[in-house]
């Protein structure tokens, strides 16, 4: 027991009263502050450390993402270049081949049997231009009418617009010259021949030179007919 004074007062060396002994509910809470405060620096510790991170390799990819860029785009300089290099190339060695072939042939012209009036001659043909709304089968016939046929073409220098002797037969892919050859030239237009159908194909020369499938009762184009020259 405490010891009282005569005046009824608490000793004053005893110091174990009430207001001085701990809770477990203190010492808990406690704990708990000092948790939250670690996880707390822990993680600004981490967001210090991505952000240095980040600061440093950033710079880095944004400067390798400026030069792969610039290397495409000079590629895509060069590539261009290369491709007007090569049409330039292309259309020379065409205008060249076309003088060699006139040249020989020009030599042998007198030799061999003129066309007919209204015939162009090339490199041993006679060609007949016929305007008109021809179906194919209806460009085939008015060739057959003047002892020759639809065209077929074997080189570049060959073509024009009209129907010209390219088919394939109903629900086949493959397309044949009139007179049953494989083609060993083509010149189809990107895309071109559109595939297998229920009514047979028939190939023209568009405007731009290129060749197109169409129906073969479409009344689209005038027609090249062709027969060999007598020589």
């Amino acid at each position: 027991m405490a010891r009282e004074g005569g005046n009824g007062c608490r000793d004053p060396k005893d110091v174990s009263g009430p207001e001085t002994k701990s809770f477990p509910g203190r010492q808990v809470a406690g704990r708990q502050d000092k948790s939250w405060r670690c996880l707390c620096v822990a993680m600004s510790l981490n967001l210090v450390l991505v952000v240095t991170v980040l600061s440093v390799i950033l710079p880095q990819v944004l400067w390798t993402s400026r030069q792969l860029r610039t290397v495409v785009t000079q590629l895509e300089g060069k590539v261009a270049l290369e491709l007007a290099n090569a049409g330039h190339a292309r259309d020379t060695l065409r205008a060249e081949m076309f003088r060699q072939l006139e040249v020989p042939w020009a030599g042998n012209r007198s030799s061999c049997q003129p066309c007919d009036a209204g015939w162009g001659t090339f490199w041993g043909s006679c060609y007949l231009i016929r305007p008109g709304n021809y179906s194919w089968r209806q460009a085939l016939q008015a060739c057959e009418q003047v002892q020759a046929h639809l065209v077929i073409i074997n080189s570049w220098v060959e073509q024009t617009t009209a129907w010209i002797g390219l088919y394939r037969e109903a629900q086949e892919g493959t397309y044949w010259w009139i007179n049953s050859s494989a083609l060993t030239y083509t010149n189809w237009e990107p895309g071109e021949p559109r595939g297998e159908g229920p009514a047979p194909g028939c190939g023209a020369i568009l405007p731009q030179g290129a060749w197109s499938s169409f129906s073969c009762s479409a009344k689209e184009l005038a027609c090249i007919c062709e027969r060999r020259q007598s020589c």
